[in-house]
């Protein structure tokens, strides 16, 4: 299903809340496309392939279990968000995404491009990584137990 701006104002809650995402921010999408019984294990390669970003928030006692090769863009005493080579094996991040996917404090996206973007990191697992400065990006949300991907376009 697509939704426009126009579909967020009838919303009850958020528009982050209602399609259970990982994160939070102040600004609305132009389109968020939810595409029910997808393969996210496809999708997934193809943006990888596309050379769009993959970043992973992940508690700091978590990293060194990770075993991928990354960098680290913020960092708190609590998370690191991180961005994840292409000198990593897609094969081995897709089991690594399914092993933890529903670890507190574990996030992950696929986003077009990290340039000019701000991150909030949260302080504990109850809260989510904020993002702002999202204009004319895209972000990609992958949940592989139930085979849907959101694609959000601001």
């Amino acid at each position: 299903m697509i939704y426009q701006r126009r579909d967020f104002e009838l919303l009850e809650d958020r528009y982050e809340n209602e399609f259970v995402l990982s994160f939070l921010t102040n600004e609305e999408p132009r389109e968020l496309n939810h595409m029910l019984e997808a393969n996210p294990k496809s999708v997934f390669k193809n943006y990888w392939e596309k050379q769009y970003s993959f970043v992973i928030l992940v508690s700091n006692f978590m990293l060194a279990k990770l075993d991928l090769n990354y960098l680290i863009f913020k960092k708190n005493n609590s998370f690191s968000l991180i961005s994840i080579t292409r000198k990593n094996n897609v094969n081995k991040i897709l089991s690594i995404l399914r092993e933890y996917e529903y670890v507190n404090g574990f996030c992950f996206f696929i986003i077009k491009s990290l340039d000019g973007l701000n991150f909030e990191l949260p302080i504990d697992s109850q809260e989510r990584v904020k993002v702002t400065q999202l204009l004319n990006n895209e972000i990609v949300i992958f949940q592989f137990d139930v085979e849907e991907v959101i694609l959000i376009k601001y």
